[in-house]
């Protein structure tokens, strides 16, 4: 009995230790957690409007930036291997058929000249991602428990370092980011805001209301070639550009839209979006059951049904204005067009301001449990003094 009651102890001890070190780890993370000063959100004000339709090229690039496929030894999902993974995107007319998989980028179709690089960011219990597009190489920065705004500002940070363009991926899924945090976060250039898994069109809605302009990208998500979830979401870039630095600055830029399919074909199609005096004018290829023109805080400024052309007057009190097209088996989203003064307002340009004395005294935190952490675990191993007779 009594041995077996020494190896519980010892089995109870191990594991503890081993969770204890667990978190040790996890805390060294947060060593590199850095505080921001976030500007408060303040929505689009001036008297001009910035439309990223006003003038767009009549070449079309069909893209998808989110994919996945086997890697890291099957650790990750992904069916099947990258070259069959792009080949049948290719094979559905893809222009651009990105490989994303986590902390990894592929070069699968490297020598294809809008091969664009693209890896998804994150490993953490909330699935709070990001894609890096077009990024020199991986950033490692991450938090694998809770994430504040800063931390996530911190990741984004990471990844303009690696000059990556930076598109903050399914913020509605898993609960990985808040709609505060959206109305906080800067220095991103792209919302993920269609995706098969969740469309987070509200946590859009909240950045654009906080006047964080910011453009979307809609992507699959994919982990096979299902058609529940391959060739359903797609982004349609408005470029004529052959290789990828002009197609990637059309698509920064807002010249681009997305497609959400329930059935992977998209009825109607995109044919402009002009200002005119005081009124917006959008037109379809065919008549859309639902044209829906959405402003500040989501709100729904005005319907237009079974029509293939609708407008709207704008008032003084809207600050963006943004389109969605519905029809039975699909949807095209628009990005927005906002209100801006001097020079349009892209969150891209935002750099957020580091709070040194906050961020010293959260590392100072974070260390001072790490030792403690520490003692706890050598105190449990710790042999114990025998008594003197």
């Amino acid at each position: 009995m009594k041995i077996l009651s020494r190896l519980s102890k010892f089995l109870l001890k191990f594991v503890a230790s081993i969770a204890l070190l667990l978190f040790v780890v996890i805390g060294i993370q947060y060593l590199s957690t850095t505080i921001y000063d976030f500007k408060e959100p303040v929505a689009f004000t001036g008297k001009k409007w910035s439309n990223p339709y006003q003038s767009i090229d009549s070449g079309r690039v069909k893209a998808n930036f989110h994919a996945h496929s086997a890697a890291w030894k099957s650790i990750t999902y992904g069916k099947f291997s990258p070259e069959k993974t792009r080949q049948s995107y290719l094979e559905k007319e893809y222009d651009v058929a990105s490989i994303s998989n986590y902390f990894s980028i592929d070069t699968t179709g490297k020598k294809d000249p809008l091969y664009i690089p693209v890896y998804e960011h994150g490993l953490n219990i909330f699935k709070t991602h990001c894609l890096s597009i077009n990024a020199s190489k991986v950033s490692y920065t991450d938090y694998f428990l809770l994430q504040s705004t800063s931390h996530q500002q911190k990741v984004i940070e990471s990844i303009k370092a690696q000059n990556g363009i930076v598109a903050i991926a399914h913020p509605k899924l898993a609960m990985g980011r808040s709609i505060n945090d959206m109305k906080y976060l800067m220095h991103y250039d792209l919302v993920e805001v269609l995706n098969h898994f969740r469309i987070s069109d509200e946590y859009w809605d909240a950045a654009l209301s906080a006047g964080r302009l910011s453009y979307l990208v809609a992507d699959d998500d994919s982990h096979s070639t299902d058609a529940d979830e391959f060739a359903r979401v797609w982004t349609v870039i408005l470029s004529n550009g052959k290789t990828k630095e002009p197609v990637l600055n059309d698509l920064v830029n807002g010249k681009a839209f997305g497609v959400y399919t329930e059935y992977n074909t998209c009825e109607n199609d995109f044919v402009s979006c002009e200002l005119n005096s005081d009124s917006l004018f959008v037109e379809f290829a065919i008549p859309a059951d639902t044209i829906l023109f959405i402003g500040q805080n989501g709100v729904v400024k005005h319907k237009a049904f079974k029509s293939a052309k609708a407008f709207y007057r704008l008032k003084d009190s809207d600050t963006y204005i943004r389109v969605v097209a519905k029809n039975y088996e699909s949807s095209i989203y628009l990005n927005p067009i906002v209100r801006y003064e001097k020079k349009v307002p892209l969150n891209s340009l935002n750099v957020p301001k580091e709070q040194m004395l906050q961020t010293w005294l959260f590392r100072a935190f974070v260390t001072v449990v790490i030792y403690f952490l520490l003692r706890l675990i050598y105190r449990m191993w710790k042999p114990k003094r025998k008594k003197l007779a």
